[in-house]
């Protein structure tokens, strides 16, 4: 039996001795943090997605090679700073209930099977990196029926650097009935991530916040338009390069964009750019990804003989009045999702005959198409259908759903509270609030506070860093009254003789 091996013929030996020699770099790139050299992160350089098809960005152009995936719509995978392959996540087939995880050397990961998932979610897997620890990885999976939210944790430090499933299926939201997109996005201290999801049957947004303390949340937030139409649970979540942006596409002709604050996580400004329930060929949006400026935003319609690519100019005094890209009339194609590549360019997944079970193998399903100019307007954005081969594999719905890795600090923003918050965590004490999140009063624990009596100053900042509460009160079992404060994130500071204790919550 032939060994299996690494793309390019790497055996599993040297792969590891190459993540081993990268970890020494990695702590080299450490040392000289103090320079303020940004190192350009590789995380999203591999793709595994579709029929065991595979895409490597680490030349700068997309080479093909062969993975383990078979994926019809949900797929996430990551690679480490240098842009190796470390992991990913996708679903046996079309008709089960459960997904897995395999490693870079397209195998099993240990533990990695049954993760509640399903091979019929549009983007319902997401992967993001714990902070503050590069080993480990939360996985963020919705699963069908019902759509809950689940994650699971993988430690790539585990099994000889092969990687381990450590936590699998913890329930996340299970009181509500999801759609099928989940996106992430850095908080704007450089570290954090919120995670974004979206209610069926309703306008509900459900926002979590992803600590080195675990994730808080969910905070609920209702804006946009009534997800109440069977098919608007179908749909890509797309976030704008800068993360400052949201845009839903709908199966049932929604097409949402919101503003977000990276701070806060809270999500403002809605503008609908898709009629509802539009007649034929406009009648199932899919595929949703922002141009590199965030002006423009492309939109797939799945459904054949109509398949089309949309471009919308954000900018435009009638930004709902789209640009036709391309547009096919096989009835055998459908267009699918959407994703921004690390070279700047969006690549765009197609289907032939998308039944899952089949052994059709053509020039429409083993070549994706590819968007050159992202921010140029109309046909001028270059678009070059079925023109990435696929090395022999196929093509399905999806493209690994991937965040910005890149996304650093929001430069100039005063909500480095926390950014400030976390160092002063670590030289001195923190405590605890609760309940966390907060929606009418909250008690601060004081565990690690010193406790006998003594007067503490209390002073509460928004995100923006603005001082909205102050107060003087005993220790222990100091109960504040937080009803009439706006939903957002909040940095608690209480002092004493020079001394400082911090803490962070989130209000409903």
């Amino acid at each position: 039996m032939k060994p299996k091996q690494k793309r390019g013929g790497a055996s599993p030996l040297l792969y590891l001795l190459k993540i081993i020699l990268s970890k020494k770099v990695f702590l080299l790139l450490l040392l000289c943090a103090s320079c303020d050299i940004v190192q350009a992160q590789k995380q999203d350089y591999i793709w595994c997605f579709g029929d065991s098809a595979g895409l490597d960005f680490n030349s700068g152009i997309p080479v093909p090679f062969q993975s383990g995936m078979q994926a019809h719509e949900a797929i996430a995978c990551v690679s480490n700073n240098q842009g190796i392959l470390l992991f990913y996540s996708s679903d046996r087939s079309f008709i089960t209930q459960y997904g897995n995880v395999k490693h870079f050397n397209h195998q099993l990961m240990f533990n990695g099977d049954s993760l509640h998932s399903s091979g019929s979610i549009t983007n319902g897997l997401m992967v993001v990196p714990f902070p503050g620890d590069s080993n480990i990885y939360y996985i963020f999976h919705r699963s069908y029926p019902p759509g809950r939210l689940y994650y699971s944790i993988a430690d790539m430090s585990l099994q000889g650097g092969f990687g381990a499933v450590v936590q699998k299926n913890i329930l996340l939201i299970s009181n509500t009935f999801l759609t099928e997109r989940i996106g992430a996005v850095k908080h704007a201290n450089g570290r954090d991530w919120w995670i974004i999801t979206h209610a069926d049957g309703s306008n509900e947004f459900l926002v979590l916040l992803v600590t080195p303390q675990g994730i808080i949340g969910p905070l609920s937030q209702l804006i946009g338009s009534f997800y109440t139409h069977f098919l608007s649970i179908v749909g890509e979540i797309s976030i704008a390069k800068e993360g400052n942006k949201i845009a839903i596409a709908s199966g049932s002709g929604f097409i949402d964009v919101f503003d977000f604050d990276r701070c806060s996580g809270v999500i403002s400004n809605w503008m609908n750019i898709g009629p509802a329930f539009p007649s034929l060929p406009l009648n199932s949006y899919y595929g949703c990804e922002f141009s590199e400026s965030s002006n423009l935003l492309y939109i797939t319609n799945s459904t054949p003989p109509y398949s089309q690519l949309l471009q919308y100019n954000l900018l435009s005094p009638t930004p709902w009045v789209p640009y036709y890209i391309n547009t096919n009339s096989n009835d055998s194609v459908s267009f699918g999702q959407l994703q921004r590549g690390p070279d700047g360019k969006i690549y765009m997944a197609n289907v032939f005959n998308p039944n899952w079970t089949n052994s059709t193998f053509d020039s429409l399903n083993m070549y994706i198409g590819v968007i050159n100019d992202t921010d140029s307007i109309g046909l001028a954005c270059n678009f070059e259908p079925y023109s990435v081969y696929l090395g022999g594999r196929r093509s399905f719905y999806s493209l690994p759903n991937m965040p910005n890795y890149n996304l650093g600090a929001l430069v100039g923003s005063l909500c480095d509270t926390l950014t400030s918050l976390n160092q002063d965590i670590k030289n001195n004490k923190s405590f605890e609030i609760y309940p966390n999140p907060v929606t009418e009063y909250f008690t601060i624990r004081n565990s690690s506070v010193e406790n006998s009596g003594n007067v503490y100053d209390i002073k509460i900042f928004d995100s923006s860093g603005m001082l909205v509460y102050k107060d003087q009160n005993y220790f222990p079992g100091v109960s504040v009254s937080f009803r009439d404060f706006p939903s957002g994130l909040y940095a608690v500071n209480l002092t004493r003789n020079g001394r400082q204790w911090f803490s962070k919550f989130i209000k409903l």
